[in-house]
């Protein structure tokens, strides 16, 4: 995992700028040009570091699993008939601009059937301003720019393989939601805010059983 500006708890940031994550060859100027920054490279190799936050709920909690590739983060949540759903989930202590921005990242929705895997982009004042829902047969994209909300849900096959998600904001605030390199939701203007993410596995149901969900190869970057 590599790390390029960080939030100190409560989610005030320090201002460290980002360094670099691509670059030409230097010299006479020949070569690539270069690439995007990369501002979070998380793989999970360390497990959960300083960079989250656990954020699980009602007996919820959170495992190095499998990953996409190995390892991965898995989200659980017990079903209990005394609290119900339990929820595993992590919060960034991480913002980004959203001058230009992608956030890209694997997940799959494991159990249960009748429950949905959430993952969050929220301003630095915790308001969500995009989301999905992973549910089992569905997934919904959703934007907010100021009092507006638009979102979008899209049928797919039920499976059990990783799908890679990516939210891509432009200079001018355009932003789209894919899935798998297709487009799926789009916005004219995306708020220019600092922000963080948050994901929220899914809650364990009586009739479901446990809720399971997993994340990995969360990659966030700017140009």
């Amino acid at each position: 995992m590599r790390l390029f500006s960080i939030l100190a708890a409560p989610l005030l940031a320090l201002g460290l700028a980002g360094c670099g994550g691509g670059g030409g060859t230097g010299g006479g100027g020949g070569g690539p040009p270069p690439g995007p920054t990369v501002l979070l490279d998380e793989r999970f190799e360390n497990g959960l570091t300083s960079v989250w936050m656990d954020s699980s709920v009602r007996g919820g909690s959170l495992q190095i699993a499998q990953g996409n590739p190995e390892p991965g983060l898995q989200l659980s949540g017990p079903y209990s008939p005394t609290i119900g759903g339990g929820q595993g989930g992590i919060r960034g202590q991480v913002t980004w601009s959203t001058q230009a921005l992608t956030i890209a990242f694997d997940a799959r929705k494991l159990a249960p059937t009748n429950s949905e895997m959430e993952v969050q982009i929220r301003s630095f004042a915790g308001a969500i301003l995009a989301q999905i829902y992973i549910g089992t047969s569905y997934v919904t994209y959703y934007f907010r720019s100021g009092p507006n909300h638009s979102q979008v849900m899209h049928q797919v096959t039920p499976d059990s393989a990783w799908h890679r998600f990516t939210l891509t904001i432009d200079p001018s605030g355009y932003s789209e939601w894919r899935r798998d390199g297709l487009l799926r939701h789009t916005l004219q203007v995306f708020p220019l805010i600092d922000v963080y993410l948050e994901v929220v596995g899914p809650a364990g149901t009586m009739s479901g059983g446990d809720g399971v969900g997993q994340i990995d190869s969360i990659l966030v970057t700017a140009p």
